[in-house]
């Protein structure tokens, strides 16, 4: 009986050797890997969802600059309508008491993916606070202008009626006023469709 047990004793830490490493280990390095697997898995479906959350919003902010896509539409002035932009100029020049001459043509114009860009220049005089409040209404206009130069020149003087912020001089018993005329040269671009 001593012999079965002394083999009994040394057969079961053999069998649980050969178990651990026939059954047990295989079986660890097996949920090693699929947990390192899971892991991958788990990170690639977090990307995933990061990147359809990322499609949608990109789709909300599509959706949302197609709908507005009509108001950049309007911004660009039409084929056909040069004769209305030099007379909304023209109009802008008569309302802020500005001298002006406008260079367009459109000839000289280059178009790129449906839009002509058509240079123009205008030369403008009047005083200072005119001059800006030109400026401002070109800004105003419902029209697409980039405006790339402005050079500016004092110049002449010029007796106008009597206002009061302006500085007066008398000749005998009537009041004139001395305006400082300044002239402008603006140049840029206009956008057609």
């Amino acid at each position: 009986m001593k012999k079965n047990n002394l083999l009994l004793l040394v057969l079961l830490p053999c069998m649980t050797l050969v178990l651990i490493f026939l059954a047990i280990w295989p079986a660890a390095r097996s949920l090693s890997q699929n947990k390192q697997i899971i892991a991958q898995n788990r990170q690639a479906m977090a990307d995933l969802l990061a990147r359809g959350q990322n499609i949608d919003k990109n789709q909300k902010n599509l959706n949302l600059i197609e709908g507005n896509l009509g108001l950049l539409d309007e911004a660009y002035l039409k084929r056909g309508e040069e004769l209305n932009f030099i007379t909304d100029l023209e109009r802008a020049a008569t309302n802020n008491n500005i001298e002006q001459t406008i260079n367009f043509n459109n000839e000289l114009g280059q178009e790129q993916g449906g839009v002509r860009a058509i240079p123009f220049e205008l030369r403008i005089s009047g005083d200072m606070l005119e001059i800006m409040a030109y400026i401002n209404t070109l800004e105003r206009l419902p029209y697409y202008i980039n405006i790339g130069r402005i050079e500016l020149a004092s110049g002449n003087t010029r007796e106008t009626k009597q206002t009061s912020t302006q500085v007066y001089q008398e000749e005998g018993e009537s009041e004139t006023a001395i305006k400082n005329i300044i002239s402008a040269n603006l140049t840029g671009v206009t956008y057609w469709k």
